[in-house]
């Protein structure tokens, strides 16, 4: 059997044996029949064997379902790692990180951003206390905080980067903006510079941007 047929079968098995485990309990509740764990297990592998002669015809399955069950417990999924860092922006850019939290139990939220020259090296930071506001919000905020910065340095060549989808998604056009963000993501692409790439990263390559919002948490102005 291939790991194809086996990745297949797990997902398949998990189904049946919620689907059979509802089926009895209804059994036993509404018409007073008990069934035994042999039936249950029986009922399962027959309707798997079933759904298999149609799904892999001329195939067999092990003869008895707790053979199965070793055959996919013995599955050794590949595990995969991607280390991920901060990346450098396209030559002649500078890139901008952005980030925004809201902290309920303090009844406040936090933006925060960072510029950098496409060597690494740093152009400049932000950091703001908001009143609290739900995350999307604080994201956008931040995200158009940022693209200010850049407007009053100059800069008309800008890789917008953030670890929030949603917001990449909205300000891309992807997906139907939300009404409470709905002024902010005009702002937003009102003062997008002509030249930008708007990229999503994981939280882990935002990590300077994701500080700076938690420290305007807690800042009594702007930084």
């Amino acid at each position: 059997m291939s790991k194809l047929s086996v990745r297949w079968l797990y997902r398949i098995l998990s189904i049946l044996i919620l689907w059979f485990l509802w089926k009895a309990k209804n059994k036993w509740r509404f018409d007073g029949i008990k069934w035994s764990v042999r039936t249950l297990c029986s009922s399962i592998f027959q309707e798997l064997s079933l759904i298999c002669s149609i799904k892999f015809p001329g195939r067999s399955l092990p003869p008895e379902l707790g053979d199965l069950v070793s055959v996919i417990s013995g599955i050794q999924r590949p595990l995969k790692s991607t280390l991920v860092t901060w990346g450098f922006p396209p030559s002649d850019f500078v890139k901008l990180n952005t980030d925004g939290s809201s902290l309920p139990t303090v009844g406040a939220s936090g933006i925060g951003g960072i510029l950098r020259r496409a060597d690494g090296s740093f152009v400049g930071a932000f950091a703001a206390k908001l009143p609290l506001v739900d995350s999307l919000q604080a994201e956008a905020y931040a995200m158009l905080q940022g693209l200010q910065l850049c407007q009053r340095l100059g800069f008309s060549m800008v890789q917008v980067e953030s670890d929030s989808l949603v917001l990449v998604r909205v300000v891309a056009g992807s997906f139907t903006i939300p009404w409470a963000v709905r002024p902010l993501i005009r702002a937003i692409r009102d003062i997008l510079p002509l030249d930008f790439r708007l990229s999503h990263c994981f939280r882990e390559a935002n990590t300077v941007a994701d500080s700076l919002a938690a420290v305007g948490v807690t800042c009594s102005g702007h930084l």
